[in-house]
C-alpha cells in the first residue's frame, strides 16, 4: 500500500473517534428515552369512562396511565378493592376481591408489584402496577461497547502511527546510508529498501538504483573512453616525437628528409582530426541546437548525398548503387552541417566494414506522412551483445576494434537524430550486413 494511503486510512480512522462519540449520544438518548418507552395510549381508558368517576378524574387517570412503561400491567382497585379498571390477564373477569385475596394476589413472586394512590372527588383509588421479574442478562451496554470500540479504534491508530514511522524512518535511513556511500565513490553499494510493498519510498529508491546504475556504467565507458583515447593518440605521437627527435639527431639522412616530414604532417593531421572529433562531439552534445533549425529541402539532401555515395564508392572499391524516389520536394526543419554529418557517418561505416566490391545500397522513398532512408550494405554485420550498445558514446563493437576510431560516429548520428525528432532503426546479422533506417516526419 502507498504511504498516501496509509495515511489517509489513519487519518479516517482519527476522524472516527470524535464521529463516533457524537453519533453515540443521540443514538443512545433515543434508545433510552423515557418518552421511547411509555405507551401513546392505554387501553383501560374505556373502562374507565364506565367505571363513573368524574370527567377530571378520568383526565388524572388517564394522564397517569399515558406515563406508563408499555410491559407493565396495571389494574385500578377502588378503596373497598373493586376492580375499576384492568389489564392484568388473571384479573379481567373478577369484579372484586377481598382484602386477603388482594394481598394474597401481590404477593406473587414472579413479579415485582408497585402501589400508588390517587385521591377522587369522592373517594380514592389504588393503582397497583406490575412487571415480571427477569434475571439479569451478562451483556455489555451501548456505553460499554462504544468504550471498547473507541479504545480499538485508539489501538488500531497508534500501531498504523507505529508502522508507518518505522517503515518511513527505516527506509530513509537505509537510503540515507547507501547514498552517502555512493557520494563517497562506492559506486557497488546497491540501493534497497525495508519492504518490498510498492509505495513512494520504493519508487525513489528503484531511481535512484537505476540512476547508481547508470553512473557506473557511465563510469565504466569513461575509463574504457580514457584508455582507448590514451591508446590512440599515443600512436601517432609517439610516431611524430620519434621522428622529430631522430631528424633533432641528425639520424634522418637528406634524402629520407622529404618523405619523414609528409609522415609528421600526416601524423600530426591525424592527431588533430580526432581532436576536432572529440570537440565536435561536445559542441553537438552541448548546443542548443534545436532551436535555430531553419525549413530546408531534405530532398535535395538525399539525392545530393546518394549521388556522392556512388562516386565515392568507385574510389574505395564497394558497389554503390542507389535507389531514391521522392517525387515532390520536401521541407522539413533542419541543419544542411548536421544533416550531411549524419548520413555521411552512417556511410563510412558501410564503407569500412564492407569488403572490396561489396554491395552498398542508398534507398529512399516517400509515404504520405514520412519520409525512410536506408544505408544497406552487405558488410560484417552485427552481434545481437553489439546492436544494444552501437549508439552508446565511445562503444566500440567487436569487429570495430580492428579499425582505427574512438566509438564516437553511431553517437553523433543518434545525437542528430534526437535533435531534429526523427527515428533511426537498426537491423544487422553477423555476416550478412546491416541496415540503417533514418524516417523522417514530414511535419515537425
Amino acid at each position: 500500500m502507498k504511504i498516501r494511503s496509509q495515511f489517509v486510512a489513519l487519518i479516517v480512522l482519527i476522524v472516527a473517534i470524535p464521529l463516533s462519540c457524537v453519533i453515540y449520544f443521540p443514538v443512545y438518548h433515543y434508545f433510552t428515552s423515557s418518552e421511547r418507552l411509555l405507551l401513546e395510549e392505554t387501553n383501560l381508558i374505556p373502562e374507565i369512562e364506565q367505571s363513573g368517576l368524574s370527567q377530571t378524574d378520568i383526565k388524572r387517570l388517564g394522564k397517569l396511565l399515558h406515563n406508563m412503561p408499555a410491559d407493565v400491567q396495571t389494574a385500578i382497585f377502588s378503596s373497598t378493592f373493586n376492580i375499576i379498571a384492568t389489564n392484568i390477564p388473571e384479573l379481567e373477569n373478577v369484579e372484586t376481591l377481598g382484602y386477603n385475596s388482594f394481598w394474597n394476589f401481590v404477593e406473587d413472586d414472579r413479579f415485582i408489584y408497585q402501589f400508588r394512590t390517587m385521591k377522587t372527588e369522592k373517594s380514592s383509588l389504588v393503582i397497583v402496577s406490575r412487571m415480571p421479574r427477569r434475571k439479569p442478562k451478562k451483556s455489555l451496554d451501548a456505553s460499554s461497547i462504544l468504550i471498547f470500540l473507541l479504545f480499538g479504534l485508539v489501538f488500531i491508530c497508534v500501531l498504523t502511527v507505529i508502522f508507518l514511522s518505522r517503515t518511513i524512518f527505516k527506509s530513509i535511513e537505509l537510503i540515507e546510508k547507501q547514498t552517502q556511500e555512493i557520494a563517497s565513490g562506492n559506486l557497488n553499494t546497491q540501493i534497497t529498501t525495508l519492504t518490498k510493498n510498492k509505495n513512494e519510498i520504493t519508487s525513489i529508491a528503484d531511481s535512484l538504483e537505476k540512476m547508481r546504475l547508470s553512473l557506473e556504467d557511465a563510469q565504466t565507458r569513461r575509463n574504457k573512453f580514457i584508455m582507448g583515447i590514451s591508446h590512440d593518440l599515443r600512436t601517432p605521437v609517439a610516431i611524430i616525437k620519434g621522428y622529430t627527435e631522430a631528424i633533432a639527431d641528425g639520424m634522418v639522412k637528406p634524402e629520407e628528409m622529404e618523405n619523414t616530414l609528409n609522415l609528421i604532417s600526416c601524423k600530426t593531421s591525424q592527431l588533430e582530426n580526432m581532436i576536432d572529433t572529440l570537440i565536435n562531439f561536445m559542441k553537438l552534445d552541448t548546443s542548443d541546437w534545436r532551436d535555430n533549425l531553419k525549413p530546408g529541402s531534405i530532398t535535395k539532401l538525399i539525392e545530393d548525398f546518394a549521388r556522392d555515395c556512388c562516386i565515392t564508392g568507385t574510389v574505395f572499391k564497394k558497389n554503390v548503387t542507389q535507389d531514391v524516389i521522392i517525387k515532390n520536394d520536401i521541407q522539413v526543419p533542419l541543419d544542411t552541417q548536421l544533416v550531411n554529418r549524419c548520413f555521411e557517418n552512417l556511410f563510412s561505416n558501410a564503407i569500412r566494414y564492407t569488403k572490396d566490391h561489396g554491395d552498398i545500397l542508398i534507398w529512399a522513398r516517400e509515404y504520405e506522412n514520412e519520409l525512410v532512408l536506408k544505408i544497406i550494405d552487405s558488410g560484417e554485420g552485427m552481434s545481437k551483445e553489439d546492436m544494444d550498445h552501437i549508439f552508446d558514446l565511445f562503444y566500440r563493437g567487436t569487429a570495430s576494434r580492428r579499425e582505427e576510431g574512438m566509438g564516437i560516429g553511431l553517437s553523433v548520428v543518434k545525437s542528430i537524430i534526437t535533435i531534429f525528432n526523427w527515428k533511426i532503426d537498426v537491423e544487422s546479422e553477423l555476416g550478412k550486413g546491416s541496415t540503417f533506417t533514418i524516417t523522417i516526419p514530414k511535419k515537425a
